[in-house]
């Protein structure tokens, strides 16, 4: 609920794997669709922060990714264009040294 994923981007049910309760969404989301990976870096880059997440770190070349926290949790987004579409998963797990004070959004 807190991470703006594009439009053009369809949902990979096999490959995805999301836990909720209150408090706490963590898991994996695969994606696919057909847009560049230099547009889904800009995307995630201006989006994110918008829903509290901070860049920590970002990786150019074949493979891409970028990790991204928030107080209580991490998540890192992997982009892999190939030639007729692209694959983004988004990891999101809790950060340990929250979660022994408690999970909070």
């Amino acid at each position: 609920g807190d991470i703006l994923l594009p439009s053009q981007l369809s949902v990979n049910d096999n490959e995805s794997f999301v836990f909720t309760t209150e408090g706490l969404t963590a898991g994996v989301l695969s994606l696919k669709g057909r847009l560049t990976a230099k547009s889904l870096i800009s995307f995630f880059s201006n989006k994110m922060p918008v829903d509290g997440w901070q860049m920590i770190n970002k990786f150019a070349g074949q493979r891409n990714m970028m990790l991204f926290k928030k107080r209580t949790r991490y998540c890192t987004i992997t982009i892999d264009e190939g030639q007729l579409s692209t694959v983004v998963e988004l990891w999101v797990a809790p950060n340990m040294a929250a979660t022994s004070k408690g999970l909070h959004n």
